[in-house]
C-alpha cells in the first residue's frame, strides 16, 4: 500500500553470516522500481569455533516465488527432438 512503512526482517541468515539489521522502508507513489537493500556481515573465523561446518548443512530451501518447472520444458524439447528426427529419417528414405 502506497504511503505505507513497512519492515524488513532477515529470521535466519546462512552459516558463517549475522542476521542482518531490520530495515524499514516506505512504498512510494511511483511507476520506477523501487529498492530496499539489506546487508549480511561475515562472521568472522575465530568466531565460528573450531567445529568444523559445512555451508551445504547450514543452508535451508528458500522459496523464491519461481514456480519454473524446467523438467516440463526438457520433457517437450527431448519430445519434439525426437519427432524431428523421425520426420527427418522417414524423407531421407524416400529419397
Amino acid at each position: 500500500i502506497v504511503g505505507q512503512v513497512y519492515t524488513l526482517i532477515e529470521t535466519e541468515a546462512i552459516y558463517g553470516y549475522t542476521i542482518a539489521q531490520d530495515v524499514q522502508f516506505v512504498v512510494e507513489n511511483t511507476n520506477e522500481i523501487q529498492t530496499v537493500i539489506m546487508k549480511n556481515s561475515m562472521i568472522e573465523h575465530e568466531e565460528l569455533g573450531d567445529e568444523p561446518q559445512f555451508i551445504e548443512d547450514k543452508i535451508k530451501n528458500v522459496k523464491t516465488n519461481d514456480e519454473t518447472r524446467l523438467d516440463i520444458y526438457l520433457y517437450f524439447m527431448g519430445l519434439s527432438s525426437i519427432i524431428i528426427f523421425i520426420i527427418y529419417s522417414k524423407k531421407e528414405r524416400q529419397e
